[in-house]
């Protein structure tokens, strides 16, 4: 397998990114630009000082950086986990996306191996967006040996984590394409990482707890994640930057050897009557395009999944896990593009809104009902579901906002990736203007149902640029 072919693929999805992503919708205004910019700054700057004002009495004693350090090991790598579990649902439909490279001279493998580029990329911005307040508080209060430790303690176990799951996900896939099942590959990869990460979760309290205890007694500990805090303690920094390049070195040889011969296109659909009576109303449509999509069925079998989890671990929380749900709301949009193109179909702005929100409410409604039931049985309020249910409503009308202001085209993973961006960017906004200003709840409220009502109205206006384009395209 040539590495030219590869290197030169990844070129040429960075220009598709680059071109039908950050060229597309609100983001070739510079204004906006320039908005999402001053907006990550400013949650960056007060994300940070929240770090800082947290670790600086932590840190007051000697070794303390070190155990917080080797904590956060465990935190990377759970992280690193959700990342690589979230960057394959998304890469795993990208068969639309990659239609234009089958005139070119490469192998599936390689189209493969471009895929998994890119995947390493995003899922290692993720983890530094997670990190980077931490990073700069630690710098700050630190210093060289601060960011030492950052390294040993996050980057290099993310890193290893993710080369780990590669290689795991690569065997994975072609055990599934030799059993002839290419069609629900993304389905048992989901699965089984959400596995993964379910063992790691009933782990990770007591290897917290052991590191714990290994730092009360100043005993050396040998635990998987913070090994590299421990070489570079016992044999030298220098020493733990060897041994992470050879195993980096090592893995990155043997995911290029694994890499799965077979690119095969995720199923998109699944058959799924209902009565026509139902079908007939255009309502109808709209919820039946929400709920034959193979993306609602993973989301729903995502929710179950954190759903039994939680009701092992945390029964309290049991309600949040219908939040995955809300995700499908960014799809939608793009999901029904051809029920609005049907001939005779000339819906306004404001009925095609209507449509689309009714349709996802309904749907997630329907789909949370045993969860929510399990969570009433366990003892949440019915106040406390009510509240949940509308946080969920609420992702929904930002999602779909979303997803009307950055199409979908193609179920593309980058424009998810991007949207994604923007909604935690806006959510994280929102909570640090909330969490410094101690605002009435009056104000709470008023300002609350103002951004639902902005929100409402940009859709309407991004519905009717959709609408006159489709007309005079």
């Amino acid at each position: 397998m040539k590495a030219s072919n590869t290197v030169l693929l990844v070129r040429l999805l960075s220009t598709y990114m680059r071109r039908r992503v950050l060229s597309q919708g609100p983001l070739r205004d510079p204004f906006f630009r320039l908005g999402i910019a001053a907006a990550a700054v400013f949650s960056l700057a007060a994300l940070t000082l929240f770090a800082y004002l947290f670790l600086k009495p932590a840190l007051a004693e000697a070794g303390n950086l070190e155990f917080l350090a080797r904590i956060a090991s465990i935190s990377t790598v759970y992280w690193t986990v959700l990342a690589f579990l979230f960057v394959r649902v998304l890469f795993g439909r990208s068969s639309d996306m990659m239609t234009f490279t089958w005139q070119l001279p490469m192998t599936n493998q390689q189209r493969s191996a471009a895929l998994a580029v890119f995947e390493a990329l995003i899922i290692l911005g993720v983890i530094g967006v997670v990190f980077i307040p931490v990073t700069l508080a630690v710098a700050i209060l630190a210093g060289f040996p601060g960011l030492v430790l950052i390294l040993e303690g996050v980057v290099f176990p993310a890193v290893s984590a993710f080369m780990t799951l590669l290689i795991f996900n690569n065997l994975l896939m072609r055990t599934v394409n030799a059993l002839k099942l290419p069609r629900i590959a993304v389905l048992v990869s989901f699965v089984v990482c959400a596995a993964i990460l379910g063992a790691f979760s009933t782990v990770a309290q007591p290897l917290a707890t052991a590191m714990s205890d290994d730092f009360l007694n100043q005993r050396d500990g040998y635990h998987a994640t913070d090994m590299f805090i421990t070489i570079g303690s016992l044999y030298g920094h220098l020493t733990a930057v060897a041994a992470f390049a050879a195993i980096v070195a090592a893995a990155a040889f043997v995911a290029w050897l694994t890499v799965p011969h077979t690119y095969t296109a995720a199923r998109k659909f699944f058959r799924i009557r209902f009565r026509p009576s139902w079908t007939a109303r255009e309502l109808g449509w709209y919820v039946t395009a929400w709920a034959r999509r193979a993306d609602t069925w993973l989301a729903i079998v995502a929710t179950y999944a954190l759903a039994s989890v939680l009701l092992v671990q945390a029964p309290g929380n049991l309600g949040y896990a219908v939040g995955i749900l809300t995700t499908q709301a960014l799809y939608h949009f793009s999901a029904t593009r051809t029920i609005r193109q049907l001939p005779g179909n000339a819906a306004t702005a404001g009925r095609t809104l209507v449509l689309l929100l009714a349709s996802q409410v309904i749907g997630l409604v329907v789909a949370s009902l045993p969860v929510l039931a399990a969570a009433l049985m366990t003892g949440t309020s019915i106040i406390q579901i009510l509240l949940t249910l509308g946080g969920c409503i609420s992702g929904v009308i930002l999602l779909n906002l979303l997803g009307i202001l950055f199409p979908q085209d193609r179920d593309n993973p980058f424009s998810a990736i991007v949207s994604y961006l923007v909604c935690l960017l806006i959510i994280a906004t929102l909570v640090v203007v909330f969490g410094v200003v101690e605002l009435p709840l009056a104000v709470i409220v008023v300002l609350l149902t103002a951004f639902h009502a902005a929100g409402l109205y940009y859709s309407y206006l991004g519905i009717q640029v959709s609408i006159r384009k489709a007309r005079y395209a």
